[in-house]
C-alpha cells in the first residue's frame, strides 16, 4: 500500500508573493482513499484506546458547510482550502491521467486523537453523471465497500464520494436515532465489545453516519439535497453475511414493501441491469431483493428504513433521526446491501465483480448528449471587476448564451448575452466582465440552441471579499493549530513601526514588541511558538491605521 506524507516547510506570505493552501498531488486515486480508510480509526475505540470520535456540534456542522463544503461545491477551491484548516482539514488537489479530483480530509498532522474524524468528501468537478453521489458509510464494518465506492466514483464519473471517518462501533455513546442493530454489541472479526458497549445493546452509536444526524456525512448530505432540491440520486453502498436463502443483493430506497414505487422505479431499472451484466459475466443467476416489491418472500430486513439520510431524502425534513412517519419512497436514495457468504463462493464485493455494478449504474444512468460541450468554465476576482470565461469543445446548433448571476444560489438573473457560433467542431472561447461587485455571488452560463431550448451550467460561487482581504492584507496563520514547525505566517502591509503582542487565553501578556519594523517580526512570532507551551495565543500588531488579531493552537 501506498503511503502518504506530507511535508511543509516553513516560509512567510508576504504580500509581494503568494502561499497557496491548496495542495497538489498526482498518483492513483484508489490507492490515495484506501490509504486514508487503512488509518481511519477502528472498531471499539480504536482497539480499547482513548475516546477517538467526536461528533461536530451543530454549530460546527453549518460552519464547516458554509465556509468549506459551499466553497468546494462551487469550485472555490483556493477559499475552501483556506478554511479547511480552521477544521482539521486539508483540501488537496489530486491528479490522476487526465482527471483531476479534490479531496477534503482530515489533516494528517494531527494526529489520531484530536477528534476531527468526520469522513472524506471527494469531488469530480467535470462528471458526467454530475446527479449522482456515491457513499460508504460503513467502510471498516462492511468490508470493501470503501474502495469499491471508490470504483464506482471514479467509473460512473459520478459528482461527490462520500467516506465516513472511523469505524461504526468506535465509540459506545448513543446517537439516540430510531432502529435497533446488534452490530457493535457483538463479536467483531473475532474482537468482543468492551463493557460500555454492553450498556447499551440495540442501539445505533453516534460514529454509525447511516444512523446518526449529528455527524458531518449526514449535515452534508441534507446540505446537497437542500441545495439542488430533487436533483440527486444518492447510492449507498453496504454489505452482509448472507445465510442460507438469503438473496445475493437487497435493493431498497429506505421503505419496505407496503410503500408505493417511485416514479421513475430506478431501483427496479437498476435491479434488472444489475441481473443482465450478473449474467453476461457469470452465466448464472443473481438473487435480487426490492424493497417495495412485494413478492411473496415477505424480506423485511436490511431494508435501510432507520437510516436518516434515506428518511430525510424521502421527505421526512423535521425529525430523521427518530422517524419515518409521512415519508415517500422518492427513488433518489438507493441502499445496495451485498451479501458475502464467503470468498470462495462469488459475491458483489469481490473486486473483479465491481464492474457488474458500474456497468448497471451507467446503464440506467445514461449521458444526455448536450448541444454544447463545455471544456472550462471558470470564474475570477481582478481587482476591481469578475472575469467569467468559457471555453467550448464542441457546439451543435448553439444560438447563444446568457451569463446569469445571483446573490443566493436559486435567484439568478441574465447579466449579459453573448452570441454562440452555431456548428463548431473546434473549441471557442468566451468571456464576460462584471463591474457590479457585491461580497459574494454565483454565476452560471444558459445556453440557447436554435429551437429555443436551454441548458444551464452548474454554479461557480465566487467569495470576493477573500480577494479583497488578501489585497488588504490580513494577518493570520495557517495553520492556526498544530506544531510551530510547520506554519506559514501571513503579514499584512504597514508603513512605519508598529507593537506586537502575543496573549494566552487569560489575557496574560507572553510577549510584547514595540517598534519593530515589519522584516523583522516574523522570526519574532516563529520564535515564539517554537518554544510556547501548550495552548491557545492571541496575536495582535498595532500601527498607525493598522489593528489585526489572529491566532494559534499550539498541541
Amino acid at each position: 500500500m501506498l503511503g502518504y506524507f506530507l511535508a511543509i516547510s516553513l516560509s512567510v506570505y508576504l504580500n509581494s508573493g503568494h502561499t497557496s493552501d491548496l495542495l497538489e498531488e498526482s498518483g492513483i486515486l484508489e490507492d490515495r482513499i484506501e490509504a486514508i480508510i487503512d488509518g481511519i480509526p477502528d472498531k471499539f475505540k480504536n482497539h480499547g484506546g482513548p475516546e477517538i470520535y467526536s461528533p461536530p456540534s451543530p454549530q460546527e456542522q453549518i460552519d464547516f458547510a458554509n465556509e468549506v463544503f459551499h466553497n468546494l461545491y462551487y469550485s472555490q477551491f483556493e477559499e475552501a482550502a483556506t478554511n479547511a484548516l480552521d477544521f482539521g482539514y486539508t483540501l488537496t488537489e489530486f491528479t490522476e491521467g487526465q482527471n483531476v479530483y479534490y479531496i477534503l480530509e482530515r489533516d494528517q498532522s494531527l494526529g489520531v486523537s484530536n477528534f476531527y474524524h468526520w469522513g472524506t468528501y471527494v469531488f469530480n468537478r467535470e462528471a458526467s453523471k454530475g446527479q449522482l453521489i456515491i457513499q460508504a458509510p460503513h467502510p471498516l464494518f462492511d468490508t470493501d465497500t470503501g474502495v469499491q465506492a471508490v470504483r464506482v466514483f471514479q467509473h460512473v464519473e459520478a459528482s461527490f464520494l462520500f467516506i465516513s471517518g472511523t469505524h461504526r462501533c468506535n465509540t459506545a455513546t448513543i446517537s439516540g436515532c430510531a432502529g435497533v442493530s446488534n452490530a457493535c454489541n457483538s463479536n467483531i472479526g473475532g474482537v468482543a465489545p468492551p463493557a460500555e458497549f454492553m450498556n447499551d445493546p440495540g442501539d445505533y452509536r453516534e460514529s454509525d453516519v447511516a444512523h446518526a444526524t449529528n455527524s458531518m456525512f449526514d449535515y452534508l448530505t441534507r446540505w446537497l439535497e437542500n441545495e439542488e432540491p430533487e436533483h440527486y440520486f444518492y447510492i449507498q453502498l453496504h454489505g452482509f453475511g448472507q445465510g442460507v436463502n438469503e438473496p445475493d443483493l437487497i435493493i431498497s430506497g429506505g421503505k419496505d414493501e407496503n410503500s408505493a414505487a417511485p416514479n421513475p422505479d430506478i431501483l427496479s431499472q437498476l435491479s434488472l441491469q444489475l441481473i443482465l451484466e450478473w449474467d453476461n459475466l457469470h452465466n448464472d443467476d443473481l438473487y435480487i431483493e426490492i424493497a417495495h416489491d412485494d413478492d411473496d418472500h415477505n424480506f423485511n430486513t436490511l431494508l435501510a428504513t432507520t437510516n436518516t439520510q434515506g428518511r430525510y431524502i424521502n421527505g421526512n425534513q423535521i425529525n430523521p433521526c427518530t422517524s419515518s412517519s409521512g415519508t415517500t419512497n422518492t427513488g433518489r436514495f438507493i441502499h445496495i446491501e451485498q451479501g458475502k457468504v464467503n470468498d470462495a463462493t462469488e459475491h458483489m464485493r469481490l473486486e473483479h465483480n465491481w464492474i457488474v455494478l458500474i456497468q448497471a449504474i451507467n446503464n440506467v444512468f445514461i449521458d444526455a448528449p448536450l448541444p454544447v460541450e463545455f471544456k472550462s468554465f471558470d470564474v475570477s476576482f481582478n481587482k476591481d471587476h469578475v472575469e467569467i470565461k468559457w471555453e467550448t469543445a464542441t457546439e451543435e446548433g448553439n444560438e447563444y448564451f446568457e451569463v446569469e448571476k445571483a446573490l443566493m444560489s436559486s435567484d439568478f438573473k441574465p447579466i449579459a448575452t453573448v452570441q454562440g457560433q452555431g456548428y463548431s467542431s473546434s473549441s471557442s472561447s468566451y468571456f464576460v466582465r462584471d463591474y457590479g461587485l457585491t461580497d459574494y455571488a454565483y454565476y452560471r452560463i444558459r445556453q440557447y440552441d436554435l429551437g429555443g431550448n436551454s441548458t444551464t451550467t452548474e454554479a461557480r460561487y465566487l467569495d470576493i471579499s477573500f480577494y479583497r482581504k488578501k489585497i488588504k492584507g490580513e494577518f493570520f496563520i495557517r495553520p492556526n493549530h498544530g506544531a510551530s514547525s510547520n506554519i506559514t505566517v501571513h503579514m499584512p502591509e504597514w508603513s512605519g513601526k508598529a507593537q506586537l503582542t502575543i496573549t494566552d487565553v487569560t489575557g496574560r501578556v507572553n510577549i510584547a514588541l514595540s517598534s519593530f519594523e515589519r522584516a523583522t517580526v516574523e522570526g519574532a512570532i516563529l520564535d515564539f511558538l517554537e518554544k510556547a507551551s501548550p495552548g491557545k495565543y492571541v496575536l495582535r500588531i498595532y500601527s498607525n491605521g493598522l489593528n489585526r488579531t489572529t491566532h494559534f493552537i499550539k498541541y
